[in-house]
């Protein structure tokens, strides 16, 4: 409330807030706060993540029966394949978050996760390109606030990328 934030104005007058260094900065009471509601998230994602390796040991090791009929085999082959496809589609989300996609999942929709190679989501080269191209579902390094009242009718300029609106457009027609 009192505290000096680090704040930027860029030349396209928005000021820009670094969220790790505001939380450095709050009382030890709110950081502690943070802290607990986020370690509540990862706790949640942690079970999850066991969860689902726990199902996908059992569905393998339930195909490899001998004894199960074809009809049943199969459809275990395919609930694993799924489950596969379920658990690529997660990380994919999980690193798209990591490299500042404020919309992942609407990203994960946009690339071809099934065709996608694992090494892939480790490629800064790889997240560069689709920051670029769907700069709409990327969130910015840093808080932004825009000073109202400067005109432009919230119109983007012609060389802009595509809107978030734009983007969920595209992906409609699909």
């Amino acid at each position: 409330m009192g505290q000096q934030n680090e704040t930027n104005t860029n030349d396209a007058g928005t000021t820009t807030i670094d969220f790790e260094k505001w939380l450095a900065e709050q009382p030890e009471e709110v950081r502690n706060a943070y802290e607990a509601h986020v370690s509540g998230l990862k706790k949640a994602l942690a079970s999850e993540r066991d969860s689902r390796t726990k199902l996908e040991k059992q569905l393998k090791k339930l195909a490899k029966g001998e004894e199960l009929p074809d009809p049943v085999k199969r459809q275990i082959e395919d609930l694993t394949k799924q489950l596969d496809v379920t658990a690529k589609k997660a990380k994919f989300i999980a690193k798209a978050a990591k490299a500042g996609a404020h919309y992942p999942e609407l990203l994960a929709k946009a690339v071809d996760i099934d065709d996608l190679d694992p090494a892939a989501l480790e490629d800064k080269t790889f997240w560069d390109n689709l920051r670029e191209e769907y700069a709409a579902l990327f969130a910015p390094t840093s808080v932004t606030r825009s000073r109202g009242g400067d005109g432009g009718a919230g119109e983007n300029p012609p060389d802009s990328p595509p809107s978030f609106d734009d983007v969920i457009r595209d992906l409609a027609r699909r």
